[in-house]
C-alpha cells in the first residue's frame, strides 16, 4: 500500500540523482519547489534531497531562510550549485517566506514544501504525467504519509475529489507536501495572507476555489509531512484553531451555511462513503486501527 521506511531512508540520505539531467527537459513542465526554513539543519538535507532524487529534468529549487543560526547554512551551499536562488534574511514569517518564492520563481507550476518535510520517490513525474493527461487543471493534489524524525510511517491520508464545503469543515483536503499549484492562479488571487501563521494553505485553497481554480486530485502518495517535537504544528494548536475560525467566516457565505458540528460529521459520513466506494478497505482499517490504539 505504502513505499517502506526503508526506501524513504535511502532516497533522503543520499545523491542519488544525474545533475546533468537536472533542469534539460523543457518539454516537461517546469516546477518551482519553494522550500521556507528556519533552523531546520536536522532535516533540510532530507528535504532537499528528496527534490533533487526525483531526477527531474525542469527542476528549480529556491530557499527561503529565515536566518537560521543552525547548521542551515552550511547545508544549503553543499547543495547551492542546484538550487536556482537562496536567501537567508529575516522575514515576517513562514507565509512572508513563500510569497517571497513565489515571486522568484519562474516556473509553470509551483509547490511548497517546508524544510522538514519531504516528496517521496517519483511525485514529480507522477504529477506530470497527470497535468498532460488533464492539462485544464491548475491545482493537482495527492494522498500524504505522516512520518516521524527517524522517517517511520506513522499515518496515511488519501484525497478525493471536493468541494468549499469539504475545504471548510473536513480536515485538510489538500496538502502543501504533495500539491502543485499553477503558478499564474497563485497571483490571481493575491498569494497567501502573510498576517496568518498556520491557515495561509486552507485560505489559498479556498480562494483558489471560489476564483474558479480547478482541482485534479492523484490517488497516489506523493510526499510526506514530519511530525517530531521542534515542528510548529506541535507547538501552535491553539493558533491553528482561531485561524482555521477564521478562514471559515471569511468563506462559509459562498457554502451551505449549518453549524460547523454538524458539517463535520456530514463530511465523515461522506468520506468513509466515498473510500468505501474507491474499495480503500485496507485504508479504513489502518484509520480505526489507529483510532483504537490511541484509546
Amino acid at each position: 500500500m505504502f513505499i517502506s521506511n526503508t526506501d524513504i531512508r535511502t532516497f533522503t540520505s543520499k545523491i542519488m540523482f544525474n545533475e546533468e539531467v537536472l533542469r534539460k527537459d523543457q518539454n516537461l513542465p517546469r516546477i518551482s519547489v519553494i522550500v521556507p526554513t528556519l533552523n531546520q539543519g536536522e532535516f533540510i538535507e532530507k528535504n532537499l534531497l528528496s527534490i533533487l532524487n526525483q531526477n527531474y529534468p525542469n527542476t528549480e529549487i529556491i530557499v527561503i531562510d529565515g536566518g537560521s543560526t543552525d547548521n542551515t547554512i552550511e547545508i544549503i551551499k553543499k547543495y547551492e550549485k542546484y538550487i536556482y536562488y537562496w536567501e537567508s534574511k529575516k522575514d515576517k514569517g513562514q507565509a512572508d517566506a513563500i510569497n517571497k518564492g513565489f515571486k522568484i520563481a519562474t516556473g509553470d507550476f509551483v509547490a511548497w514544501q517546508n524544510s522538514d518535510d519531504i516528496f517521496l520517490p517519483k511525485a514529480f513525474f507522477t504529477f506530470s504525467k497527470f497535468m498532460k493527461e488533464k492539462p485544464e487543471n491548475d491545482v493537482y493534489y495527492s494522498n500524504i504519509l505522516v512520518i516521524d524524525e527517524n522517517d517511520e510511517i506513522k499515518d496515511a491520508f488519501k484525497v478525493f475529489k471536493f468541494g468549499l464545503f469539504f475545504n471548510l469543515y473536513d480536515d485538510i483536503v489538500v496538502h502543501n507536501q504533495s500539491a502543485f499549484f499553477r503558478r499564474e492562479k497563485i497571483f490571481e488571487v493575491g498569494m497567501l495572507d502573510e498576517n496568518m501563521k498556520f491557515c495561509f494553505d486552507l485560505d489559498l485553497i479556498s480562494k483558489l476555489m471560489i476564483h474558479g481554480a480547478k482541482f485534479q486530485p492523484i490517488n497516489k502518495y506523493l510526499g510526506a509531512f514530519r511530525i517530531h517535537k521542534a515542528s510548529k504544528t506541535s507547538k501552535m494548536l491553539e493558533t491553528w484553531m482561531r485561524e482555521r475560525k477564521q478562514v471559515i467566516s471569511r468563506y462559509s457565505s459562498y457554502t451551505l451555511k449549518i453549524p460547523e458540528s454538524i458539517a463535520y460529521i456530514i463530511c465523515k459520513l461522506i468520506k468513509i462513503f466515498l473510500l468505501i466506494k474507491d474499495g480503500s478497505t485496507d485504508y479504513i482499517y489502518l484509520k480505526i486501527k489507529k483510532r483504537i490504539m490511541q484509546e
